[in-house]
């Protein structure tokens, strides 16, 4: 059984990438089945996945941050990334649609990649991540576990 204490994503006081896992979900074709999510963006309400998220920041975390509806609204934004999101793209398709996109609205955003590897790692280099001054992220850089804090190094 994986635990949550420890991780980046419930010790990040913002919430950062727990919104993002939250709202889009976290699957991959190379991720096993036990380390897929779903989304819950169309099937909760911003108040109840404020609720959600603030339980397991305070319960799994060492911050005990809470989150709100406007924080979740906020994350689900009308940005770049997100319509690349909603229009069901993956991967490298997303990752560079969101790329157009931000480009084409004029919106600010940072490619982070992954250019060296000591030890294991979930990602290699070459691995690519887009991130907008909301701090919302296409692509991954890692498991899950390094994107809230590429984005807050980032100023995102």
């Amino acid at each position: 059984m994986a635990t949550l204490s420890g991780l980046k994503t419930v010790n990040d006081p913002a919430g950062t990438n727990l919104l993002n896992i939250l709202l889009r979900g976290h699957t991959a074709p190379e991720l096993r089945v036990d380390q897929q999510m779903p989304n819950f963006a169309k099937t909760y309400q911003d108040a109840e996945l404020a609720a959600v998220g603030s339980f397991v920041l305070q319960h799994f975390g060492q911050t005990g941050a809470s989150l709100s509806a406007d924080d979740v609204a906020a994350r689900r934004g009308n940005t770049a990334i997100e319509q690349a999101w909603r229009a069901g793209m993956s991967g490298l398709e997303q990752l560079l649609e969101a790329v157009d996109a931000a480009q084409a609205l004029g919106e600010e955003a940072v490619l982070a990649t992954v250019v060296k590897v000591e030890g294991s790692a979930y990602r290699r280099p070459g691995a690519r991540m887009l991130i907008n001054a909301l701090g919302q992220t296409a692509g991954t850089v890692s498991g899950g576990c390094l994107e809230s804090e590429v984005a807050r190094m980032l100023g995102g």
